[in-house]
């Protein structure tokens, strides 16, 4: 299975590491309170056993290709 992580940012992580990377986040079903870095990390977890690849739309938009490069 091929996995690709798509962030609008250059950094993964999106609004949660970009806003609130230190202040406490309390509406994630299942977890009493988690930074925005502390969730970006257990998330980045979890999906390691897929060995996502990383793609900055950033990026993709400034390629000009027409889809995402794995799909292409």
């Amino acid at each position: 299975m091929k996995t690709h992580l798509v962030d609008i940012l250059d950094k993964i992580g999106g609004q949660c590491a970009e806003l609130y990377p230190e202040k406490p986040i309390y509406d994630i079903p299942g977890i009493p309170f988690v930074t925005g870095h502390g969730l970006t990390e257990a998330l980045m977890e979890q999906i390691k056993p897929f060995h996502p690849t990383s793609i900055s739309t950033r990026w993709w938009r400034r390629s000009k290709k027409s889809a995402i490069p794995a799909f292409a």
